[in-house]
């Protein structure tokens, strides 16, 4: 396989893959160099804040260009699910599979370079394997499905670093190992999620990994393997949930498994913060035990939201008070990052504190009692770590009902 950082300064224009072209590479989508690497890097460097150029491709199609139309009419029976995944966090879709599936649950593998993620893995997941390393792991076949939330870092274009396959500690080209382990192992679906920047940004990058895996093909009828989809999901819009988190989310299912077609979640009614929020209020007295950047960003965030006279508690807003200049969104969060979960730098205005591992968890979709004793293995910074690296949970919930029905598996 062709390392990424081999063509990462050349701009891919999606096209239905030649059927002569090798499955596994990843030179597979026609490749057309537009522009110098001094200008690419340039526009790689470009603040988060300034406006998009206007893209010259588009991104490829979201389902893929032929319907299926011949599904596997055998019944799939009641055996347990064997799930895997890489870059695992704290396994968001463990979870999501147990809360949606009506069989049992087998996790066949996890891996994680994080020390206190594979500590909370071990705790409540219990893989039968856990690996530290992507990039070196001989990870097990078999799987009915496999998820990886690769690093989103590099792909970032609010949060991370923005750099693409040029990421200095390498985060940029762990997309290619995932790729190669759907190409090898062949599991029966695949979910894979990471920031829209990788969809709106790197739009080469983004169409060469879909076209990619669209272009595996079946080694029986040489046709596509896969019926690989995908779509950028809110918590607020098909997440019931009142956090601001797009992502892409990519889904494929092995076309020889499928019972029927995959069909992705829809809009649903988003519950109030106030529904989420633990109950308990904070006073003056705890703003003054705040550092002088935090409280100071809450008083200009009280100003701008009160300035009508309101009273902070009649204001559904959530203050992100880490930086140095702070941001308000009113009945809703904003995205929640690692450095602003683990330094607790979210503010409620309504119950005038910060925001608690508990907040957080619910925000993300996490029932806290799922996960209780958790501060008895990491510190709360190594929790808040885990939260803003998480998958939402009742996205993940949602997109795999649809994936296990697609494959024929009995739900709740």
């Amino acid at each position: 396989m062709a390392s990424l950082s081999q063509v990462s300064f050349q701009d891919f224009q999606w096209s239905p893959p030649n059927p002569c072209d090798h499955a596994s590479s990843w030179m597979a989508a026609k490749a057309k160099k537009v522009s110098s690497k001094k200008t690419l890097k340039k526009l790689s460097k470009r603040p988060a804040g300034h406006a998009l150029p206007a893209l010259r491709i588009e991104p490829a199609p979201e389902a893929p260009l032929e319907d299926v139309t011949i599904f596997n009419e055998t019944a799939r029976g009641n055996a347990p699910v064997r799930i895997g995944g890489d870059c695992s966090g704290w396994c968001t879709e463990h979870a999501a599979s147990l809360a949606v599936l009506s069989v049992g649950l087998i996790h066949v593998f996890a891996s994680d370079s994080c020390k206190a993620a594979r500590k909370f893995i071990h705790r409540f997941c219990q893989p039968l394997h856990l690996y530290n390393d992507v990039t070196t792991r001989a990870a097990p076949n078999n799987l009915d499905l496999y998820v990886a939330g690769f690093p989103c870092q590099p792909w970032s274009i609010a949060a991370g670093n923005g750099e693409g396959l040029s990421d200095k500690r390498g985060r940029g080209g762990i997309v290619e190992y995932i790729v190669d382990y759907i190409d090898k192992a062949r599991p029966k679906s695949f979910l894979l999620e990471n920031a829209p920047g990788l969809v709106t940004k790197f739009v080469s990058v983004f169409n060469l990994v879909i076209g990619t895996l669209r272009a595996l093909k079946d080694s029986t009828t040489g046709k596509a393997a896969y019926a690989v989809h995908w779509k950028i999901l809110k918590p607020d819009v098909e997440g019931g949930l009142p956090q601001h988190r797009p992502r892409v989310y990519v889904v494929g299912i092995l076309q020889t498994e499928m019972r029927r077609q995959f069909q992705w979640p829809t809009p649903i009614d988003t519950v109030a913060l106030s529904q989420i929020l633990e109950e308990h209020t904070g006073t003056w007295a705890d703003l003054e035990q705040l550092s002088a950047t935090k409280k100071t960003n809450v008083i200009k965030c009280l100003a701008k939201t009160c300035d009508d006279g309101a009273l902070p508690q009649d204001i559904d807003a959530i203050f992100d008070i880490g930086g140095t200049k702070p941001t308000i969104m009113k009945e809703v969060c904003p995205c929640l990052t690692v450095t602003r979960c683990q330094d607790q730098a979210y503010f409620s205005s309504q119950q005038f504190r910060t925001l608690t591992i508990t907040d957080m968890m619910r925000l993300q979709g996490v029932d806290e009692n799922m996960f209780a004793g958790w501060d008895e293995i990491l510190s709360p910074r190594q929790m808040g770590s885990l939260i803003g690296n998480a998958m939402c949970q009742s996205i993940v919930e949602r997109v795999l009902r649809g994936i296990y029905l697609s494959l024929g598996v009995p739900c709740k």
